[in-house]
């Protein structure tokens, strides 16, 4: 209940609470399972309590919180024991780095993570967790404005996601990376295929959250979608993209 808690006062805003429901739940869980146990109770609330911390500000808290699930869990499945959750801690500590700006260890990280979710899953295998990772590296090449290799990753995103859900696949983290690739070839000047992924991506996410459903990420997709009109002068297209963006989010946020 304690981490019910604390992970509803996250999603609410409410870091503060969020935190110390968080702690007394971590406290707890030490108790019943010790002090270095890799219970996936006690490995989640610490990822929260790091996420909780960085949205905070406090980055060195946020930090150790990241990182002790990954010590945790090589001191119990060995230094260089190849294991999924080893993999996934790695993967939210790179993106935590990123989050940060600190863009050399968020590299090291994340492909560290994916090195090894290979070698576990295998390298030509679709995986729901590879498929993610790949795209939230394509992210990373993004933020540091190296739209060439965003571009590069977010593509075997998606055809990683194609084979796991088909050609009209239906899934948050798809309808995610088909944005990216628009905004990608939107700083490549390319807009023809910048329109071509948005179109796709607003399709996904109409088909997952509901024709008529107002939803941010929705929202958000109709903005660029008025953006890359307004780059290539249709600005009457332009103007219904930001219209439609605009009455959604006032819907949204009043």
């Amino acid at each position: 209940v304690l981490s019910n808690l604390g992970a509803l006062y996250h999603k609410t805003g409410d870091y503060r609470q969020a935190e110390d429901y968080s702690k007394r739940a971590l406290e707890m869980y030490k108790r019943v399972y010790g002090e270095k146990s890799v219970h996936p109770d006690i490995i989640r609330v610490m990822r929260n309590l790091g996420s909780t911390y960085r949205l905070q500000g406090d980055n060195t808290k946020a930090e150790e919180y990241y990182k002790t699930p990954v010590s945790l869990l090589r001191q119990h499945h060995g230094p260089h024991t190849d294991h999924r959750d080893i993999a996934y801690s790695l993967y939210r500590l790179g993106d935590f780095y990123g989050n940060i700006k600190q863009y050399n260890d968020a590299h090291d990280h994340l492909m560290e993570a994916l090195s090894m979710y290979q070698r576990i899953y295998g390298t030509d295998n679709p995986h729901q967790n590879i498929a993610e990772l790949l795209g939230n590296i394509g992210g990373h090449y993004f933020r540091i404005s190296d739209y060439h290799t965003a571009v590069d990753y977010s593509h075997r995103s998606l055809d990683m996601y194609k084979k796991l859900y088909g050609e009209d696949g239906c899934d948050s983290c798809m309808g995610t990376v088909l944005h990216n690739l628009g905004v990608s070839y939107d700083r490549l000047k390319k807009y023809d295929q910048e329109k071509k992924y948005l179109l796709k991506a607003l399709d996904v996410r109409r088909k997952l959250y509901g024709e008529t459903t107002n939803h941010t990420q929705i929202a958000y997709t109709l903005l660029s979608l008025g953006c890359n009109m307004a780059r290539v002068s249709d600005y009457d297209k332009a103007l219904q993209y930001f219209h439609k963006s605009l009455d959604m989010y006032r819907d949204i946020h009043g």
